[in-house]
C-alpha cells in the first residue's frame, strides 16, 4: 500500500494471495484523505514572509542548507512581483508548504497508556493549515517540470522531498530525492571534476546541498529497495560541508579559514543561536548517518540467514565496534546538542539525535535475536547471548516510546516503521517465550505502537494495515500466553 493506496487493507486475514494490481482508473478516482481536511487560505503573495520565517524556525534548523538571507530575498521578491514561474519561485512556494505544514516541537503522546482510543484525535485533525501547506506544494509542483539543470533547481527537488517526507508520502519522496541526486551528479559532469560551481559561495552551498541528498536518500534506502542514484560513488567531497553565513568569497574564507581542507566547521560568533545549534546538530547527524551506513553495511546488505552462516565472534565483534563508534559519537556531542542516554530529551534537536543513537543500537543488537531465535537451542554457543537479546529489547522499547509522539517532522513516516518493527521484534521474544522485559513493559510498548500508527495512518493507508497487524498479532500472542 506504500506503492498503491487504492488496495484494501482491511483484507489481513485468511491465506497470502498474489498481489492485486489496481486499474489507473482506481488511482485516477482515489480520494486522498487529505482533500477532505478544513479549507485553508489558498496562496497568497502577503503570507510569504511569515511561511518563510515558519520555515527557518521549525524545519531549516534540522537542515541547514539555506542562508537565511537567500530565502528572504528570494520570498521578497515574491512579495514584490507576485508568484512567477521562475525557478526562485518554486522553491519560495516548496518552502511556504513546509512553513505551513510544520509547527514547533512538542513532546505530546500519541495518546496516554490505557487511554480509550479516540478515533477522531489523528494527525489530520491536528493540522489546521494541512489544506494551505499542499495548495503551496501544488503551485510548486506546477513549476517543477521547467526546473532546468542549476543548483536551484536541485534545491527545489531536494525541498520538494522534505515536503513530502513531511506529508506522508514515502515513495514520492524517494523519487524527489532520486532527481535531486541525480540532477546534483548531472551538474558535476556539465563542469569542472568535483567542481560545479567556480566561486568558493557556490561550492560551499553545493557541498551543503550533497550531504543533503546524500543523507535523505541513505534514509529511505532502508526502507525501498530501489537501485541507487550514484550519489555516493561520486564521492563529490569527504569534508563536512561549510556553515551558510558567508556573502563573499572574502567572509567564506573568514568563516572557514583552510578551506581548502575542510577541517574548520565551527559557526563564527555572528551566526544567530538556533542556527548555530541546528548547525552542530546537522554535522552530528551526518556523522550518525556515516555510522549507520557502517551498520547496514555490516549486517544488512543481504538476507539474515546469513549471520547462521558467519562465525559468533566475528558478528560479537563487528558489533562491539559499532558499538563502540557509536559510544564516541555521543561523547564528543557538542553540549547544545547532547543528551543523557538514559534520560529522554526534551529539547528538539538532542531528541532527534537520541532517537538516532536508540535506532543504530537497536540494528547493532538486531541480529543476536535472530541468532537465539533460531538457534537458541545450542546453549553453549548461544548462551552467553541472553545479555545482549535483553539490551535489544530494552532499546526496542525505548524507540517505541522515543517516537510515540504527535509532533510532525521530516522522519515521521520513517519513526512509525521503526515502532511498527520494534514491537514487531518485541512480540518475536515475548512469543518465543524469551523473559527479556517485565510483562507491563512488553504491553505498553505494543500499545504505545499502536498509538502511534493509529495517530499518523490517515495520511499513510500503509501505517493503516500496520497497525491493523499488530493488533491481530497481540491478540494472538495474548491468546497463546500461558496460563
Amino acid at each position: 500500500m506504500i506503492f498503491d493506496p487504492t488496495l484494501p487493507s482491511d483484507d489481513l486475514a485468511g491465506p497470502p494471495t498474489s498481489p492485486i494490481i489496481s486499474a489507473d482508473s482506481n488511482r485516477e478516482s482515489f480520494e486522498d484523505p487529505r482533500t477532505r481536511t478544513q479549507p485553508g487560505q489558498g496562496v497568497r503573495e502577503e503570507d510569504v514572509p511569515h511561511l518563510v520565517e515558519a520555515f527557518l524556525f521549525n524545519v531549516h534548523v534540522k537542515n541547514p542548507i539555506f542562508d537565511p538571507d537567500y530565502l528572504r530575498r528570494m520570498a521578497k521578491a515574491v512579495v514584490e512581483e507576485g508568484f512567477g514561474w521562475k525557478a526562485s519561485t518554486c522553491l519560495v512556494l516548496i518552502v511556504c508548504a513546509l512553513g505551513a505544514i510544520s509547527s514547533p516541537f512538542s513532546r505530546q503522546p500519541t495518546s496516554n497508556l490505557g487511554e480509550y482510543p479516540n478515533y477522531a484525535d489523528a494527525s489530520l485533525t491536528h493540522s489546521p493549515a494541512y489544506n494551505t501547506a499542499e495548495a503551496y506544494y501544488t503551485a510548486s509542483r506546477k513549476r517543477v517540470g521547467l526546473l532546468r539543470n542549476t543548483l536551484l533547481a536541485t534545491e527545489c527537488y531536494f525541498m520538494t522531498g522534505v515536503y513530502e517526507m513531511y506529508s506522508l508520502r514515502p515513495l514520492q519522496a524517494a523519487i524527489s530525492f532520486n532527481r535531486a541526486c541525480v540532477t546534483f551528479q548531472t551538474l558535476t559532469w556539465m563542469n569542472s571534476e568535483y567542481s560545479i560551481t567556480e566561486d568558493q559561495i557556490g561550492k560551499a552551498r553545493a557541498s551543503r546541498l550533497y550531504w543533503s541528498c546524500l543523507k535523505s536518500e541513505h534514509e529511505v534506502s532502508v526502507e525501498f529497495r530501489f537501485p541507487s542514484s550514484g550519489l555516493t560513488k561520486l564521492n563529490y567531497t569527504n569534508h563536512f560541508p561549510p556553515p551558510p553565513l558567508a556573502k563573499t568569497a572574502e567572509q567564506l574564507y573568514r568563516i572557514h579559514p583552510g578551506s581548502d581542507a575542510g577541517a574548520d566547521v565551527t559557526p563564527s560568533p555572528s551566526m544567530p543561536i538556533p542556527l548555530e545549534n541546528g548547525w552542530y546538530y546537522y554535522l552530528a547527524d551526518i556523522a550518525a548517518r556515516g555510522i549507520m551506513r557502517r551498520v547496514i553495511k555490516s549486517f544488512y546488505e543481504q538476507r539474515e540467514t546469513t549471520w547462521l552462516e558467519v562465525p559468533l565472534n566475528s558478528i560479537l565483534q563487528t558489533a562491539e565496534e559499532l558499538d563502540r563508534q557509536l559510544t564516541e559519537w555521543h561523547r564528543t556531542l557538542p553540549s547544545v546538542v547532547s543528551f543523557d542516554i538514559n534520560v529522554a530529551a526534551g529539547e528538539e534537536l538532542a531528541y532527534h539525535l537520541q532517537a538516532r543513537a536508540i535506532e543504530i543500537r537497536e540494528r547493532i543488537y538486531r541480529p543476536f535475536l535472530y541468532l537465539i531465535l533460531h538457534e537458541g537451542n545450542e546453549p553453549s554457543k548461544y548462551g552467553s547471548l541472553e545479555g545482549l537479546v535483553q539490551l535489544h529489547a530494552t532499546t526496542c522499547y525505548r524507540l517505541i516510546q522515543q517516537w510515540n509522539v504527535r509532533h510532525r517532522h521530516h522522519g515521521t513516516w520513517l519513526m512509525a516503521r521503526q515502532s511498527f518493527a520494534s514491537a514487531l521484534l518485541l512480540m518475536a521474544g515475548r512469543r518465543s517465550g524469551l523473559a527479556t522485559l517485565p510483562e507491563e513493559h512488553y504491553e505498553d510498548g505494543v500499545q504505545a505502537s499502536i498509538s502511534t500508527l493509529r495517530y499518523w495512518e490517515g495520511e499513510a493507508p500503509d501505517l493503516r494495515a500496520s497497525r491493523l497487524i499488530l493488533e491481530d498479532l497481540a491478540r494472538e500472542i495474548t491468546v497463546l500466553r500461558p496460563s
